[in-house]
């Protein structure tokens, strides 16, 4: 096989596995969009004076509603660079 065409085969490959990892990203931010929208639901259904927590690993932290409207924001504007 010719040099230039492994070159070839090596670039296309290499672009495969860009767009496969590149694609995992995306899935994160949708997934992470969504639970972002149904944590936000459920922040609709608490009082303004209920105590809000969420999952950090194996213990819990205090959440607020404008942190979880900040973080979607953040997911948003991710997922807007895969666009």
């Amino acid at each position: 096989m010719p040099p230039w065409l492994q070159e070839q085969i090596g670039k296309l490959q290499q672009s495969q596995q860009n767009l496969q990892s590149i694609m995992a990203q995306k899935q994160q931010v949708e997934l992470d969009t969504s639970e972002a929208d149904k944590a936000l639901e459920e922040l609709k259904k608490a009082g303004d004076n209920d105590q809000v927590f969420k999952h950090a690993g194996s213990i819990l932290i205090k959440w607020t509603n404008w942190g979880i409207r900040r973080k979607k924001g953040i997911i948003q504007n991710t997922n807007y660079s895969f666009n």
